[in-house]
């Protein structure tokens, strides 16, 4: 329907995306890969309960946490040493949700139910005129309205189901299969160079040094797997991006009295851009301080972990919004509300954990 948005480009970008990445880690994986590996990555995400703990030399290792309570009738006392990089996983790994937060924002922007009625985000340049409502439209509550209201929900929820999520098991799984069958056929795997985050590299080096192939397929390998390394990070950039600027735009448009009495319907974009451009040059400002103080694997770190505080935040808001602003009769039922606090509660817990075990010792020897 709208011809000119941000939207559109987005979901071009992400569609080759996934095809190319997807296709060409299956190709190798089918391929190359034999099916016991396969079992092992896949037996991965039904295993729980493995946490690490130090030994008393200080030495950490990795136990069941189930297994250790029934065989010794206490809990292992989880080792907080690398709690920062444990809690950097689970950020990034919750990335996928706190992007889901603006999951309304995209079927807005794509014409579905009352999308039609309430405009988009329009791109920076273009002649098609595209207008966006300060707060939005509700429907009357009528049956047949709800009706068809459920229609698009299973929509939704058949989005989530049968692409989303299978899509975020795959995209775990095969970067794991073929780091564990060809990253150690690399001579960087063993190297004394500081490469601990440099995995995708040290795999892309292995499939040009797998043993029994053609150097020409080796090579041919190599080359896809860095196409396919940049083609991950690149548009999964350009989302992050878009996704913390349709946030606060959405905030600042339907919040803000001054930006509602002052911009009119088809001037959202100045504040999505102005948003979209500092988003930018902060980010360049950041990467030039961790870059000259710091280190990658510290901006990788703190970055990580102050996901978790905006993912719990971002949780808690969701379900005050969802509570509050919609009508009674399309508000979330009781098991959307223990999830989504459950979700805040896990993620904020997490994001405490690392600031008291990492952070506020070194303020409290800094102000002291």
């Amino acid at each position: 329907m709208y011809k000119r948005q941000v939207y559109n480009l987005l979901q071009t970008v992400m569609t080759l995306k996934v095809i190319f990445v997807l296709g060409f880690c299956l190709f190798v994986g089918i391929v190359f890969v034999p099916l016991e590996a396969w079992g092992k990555v896949f037996i991965g995400f039904v295993q729980f309960g493995n946490v690490p703990v130090a030994d008393e030399q200080g030495n950490e290792t990795v136990v069941n946490a189930l297994l250790h309570y029934r065989e010794h009738g206490v809990w292992p006392v989880i080792a907080l040493a690398n709690i920062a990089v444990l809690g950097g996983f689970a950020g990034y790994a919750g990335g996928g949700g706190l992007a889901n937060s603006t999951y309304s924002n995209f079927i807005r922007d794509k014409g579905w139910g009352m999308g039609s009625l309430v405009g988009a985000i329009p791109s920076a340049v273009g002649g098609d005129r595209v207008t966006l409502s300060h707060v939005g439209k509700v429907f009357p509550l009528t049956p047949a309205n709800l009706k068809r209201w459920r229609g698009w929900w299973r929509q939704v929820l058949m989005d989530q189901v049968l692409i989303w999520a299978p899509g975020c098991f795959m995209g775990m799984a095969l970067p794991a299969l073929l780091s564990i069958e060809f990253a150690v056929h690399s001579p960087l795997f063993q190297s004394d160079t500081d490469l601990e985050w440099a995995q995708a590299l040290i795999s892309a080096d292995g499939l040009r040094h797998a043993p029994g192939l053609s150097t020409a397929l080796t090579n041919f390998l190599w080359i896809g797997a860095l196409l396919a390394g940049i083609a991950v990070m690149l548009p999964s950039q350009m989302s992050i991006i878009d996704d913390f600027a349709r946030r606060w735009t959405d905030a600042a448009w339907t919040a803000s009295p001054t930006v509602r009495r002052r911009l009119r319907q088809g001037d959202v974009k100045w504040i999505y851009y102005a948003i979209l451009g500092s988003y930018v040059l902060w980010s360049l400002f950041c990467a030039y301080l961790f870059s000259t103080y710091g280190s990658p694997k510290l901006m990788t770190i703190v970055i990580a972990n102050l996901n978790n505080l905006a993912i719990g935040v971002t949780a808690l808001q969701l379900l005050w919004i969802n509570l509050t602003l919609l009508p009674r009769g399309l508000r979330p039922r009781w098991y959307h509300i223990t999830g989504v606090l459950a979700c805040a509660v896990f993620y904020l817990g997490l994001a405490g954990i690392v600031f008291f075990e990492k952070q506020f010792p070194y303020l409290r020897d800094l102000f002291q």
